[in-house]
């Protein structure tokens, strides 16, 4: 995947350097993005690192995007927890910051979509494993029917858990 800083350092060059209508339509690219991104051309070749804060950040997607674009070593030593637990801060060039950005939100949104989903699977195996639902003459119960796939899954997740049994204290 190519980073936002080489996508536009690609650009800039073909601003600079392109053939006619290469090079008019490489300037007009540039300038809605470096508009988009609230960036100027000196920013582009610019090596000064601010502090930058990400709110309510989830700091294992967070750390894992950090490992991808900057690596381990560079991640371990450049970021802390600033005022909140969840707000994150690490020191970024402008480019290093909208690479970053864009990135983590865009794992953030997918992680957090897939999470939903594996949570309602795993409330609908530990029913499966603890067998926690009506009976079937239960005319309340609608039951829900399950594909071949879905109940698969279900039972791996299923059997991945603890076997407990719950025992009454008192009998009839």
């Amino acid at each position: 995947m190519e980073s936002i800083i080489e996508k536009l350092k690609k650009i800039q060059t073909l601003a600079e350097r392109g053939c006619n209508g290469e090079m008019e339509n490489a300037k007009f690219l540039l300038d809605k993005l470096l508009k988009q991104y609230n960036l100027t051309l000196e920013d582009l070749s610019s090596e000064i690192r601010k502090e930058r804060v990400f709110k309510n950040c989830n700091a294992a997607v967070f750390i894992m995007c950090s490992y991808k674009i900057f690596g381990v070593k560079r991640t371990k030593t450049s970021y802390n927890y600033k005022n909140k637990p969840k707000d994150l801060c690490i020191e970024l060039t402008d480019l290093e910051y909208i690479e970053i950005s864009e990135f983590y939100n865009f794992h953030k949104r997918n992680f957090d979509k897939e999470f939903q989903k594996m949570k309602v699977d795993f409330q609908c195996s530990y029913q499966l494993k603890h067998e926690l639902y009506t009976e079937k003459n239960d005319s309340d119960d609608k039951g829900k029917s399950y594909s071949q796939e879905e109940l698969e899954k279900l039972l791996t997740y299923a059997s991945m858990m603890e076997d407990v049994a719950f025992h009454k204290a008192i009998e009839k």
